[in-house]
C-alpha cells in the first residue's frame, strides 16, 4: 500500500479536476491510502471525492500582489510539508504547473518522492508569470513527470531538464455516460456514408 497525495488548486469543473477525481477513485480503490489537497475550499466544488479519500483544503487563496504573493506561496509550501509529515506520504503528485512547483519544492528533504502532471502543451499555452519561470528551475528535481503526448515530454525535457518523464493519456470511463438529449449518430449521417 502507498501513502499518496494529489495536489491541485481546486475542484471545479476542469480537466485536471476530472483526472483527480478518476485516479484518487482508482488508487483507492487499489488499496492505498489516498488523500487530496487543494488549495480553494469546498464551496468551489463541482467533483466529489470518495468518501474513502481524505481531503484538506489550505483555504490560502489570497490574492496578494509582489512580494506579499511571494510570501502567500511559501505558506502553501509549508502548509503541504505539513501534511506531507503528518500523513506519512510516499509520493505527492502537483497536477498542472503551480501545483507541481509547490508540491516539488515542498519535498525537499523529506522521504516523500515528487511527481509533476502537466496537462496541457507548454509550448502552446504557457504558464502565467511567473510560474513558467519557476517549472524551468524545479522541474528537474521532480522524481518523474506525467504528460499526456510526446511532444509535451520533449518539450519538458528540452525547456526544464525534466527527466523521466511517463507519457499517460487522459483516462476514460467505460461504460461511457449517456445524459440526455441523446442524438444517434446514424441519424445525422446521409445513407451515402
Amino acid at each position: 500500500m502507498r501513502r499518496v497525495v494529489l495536489y491541485i488548486d481546486s475542484l471545479t469543473s476542469g480537466g485536471a479536476e476530472r483526472s483527480v477525481l478518476l485516479l484518487s477513485r482508482g488508487l483507492s480503490n487499489k488499496g492505498h491510502h489516498v488523500v487530496v489537497v487543494t488549495v480553494h475550499g469546498e464551496k468551489r466544488d463541482f467533483y466529489t471525492l470518495p468518501k474513502n479519500v481524505h481531503r484538506y483544503s489550505l483555504g490560502l487563496t489570497r490574492k496578494n500582489r509582489g512580494l506579499g504573493k511571494l510570501f502567500y506561496n511559501e505558506k502553501r509550501i509549508r502548509a503541504l510539508r505539513e501534511i506531507l509529515k503528518k500523513e506519512k506520504c510516499d509520493v505527492v503528485i502537483g497536477m498542472m504547473t503551480m501545483c507541481s512547483v509547490l508540491a516539488t519544492v515542498s519535498c525537499f528533504g523529506l522521504p516523500t518522492r515528487s511527481i509533476t502532471a502537466e496537462r496541457n502543451y507548454p509550448g502552446r499555452k504557457p504558464a502565467i508569470k511567473p510560474w513558467g519561470f519557476l517549472r524551468s528551475v524545479f522541474y528537474r528535481f521532480a522524481d518523474a513527470h506525467i504528460v499526456q503526448s510526446k511532444e509535451t515530454a520533449a518539450w519538458l525535457e528540452k525547456h526544464t531538464g525534466a527527466k523521466n518523464t511517463y507519457i499517460i493519456p487522459n483516462a476514460v470511463s467505460w461504460p461511457l455516460q449517456s445524459f440526455p438529449p441523446s442524438v444517434d449518430p446514424a441519424s445525422l449521417l446521409s445513407s451515402d456514408f
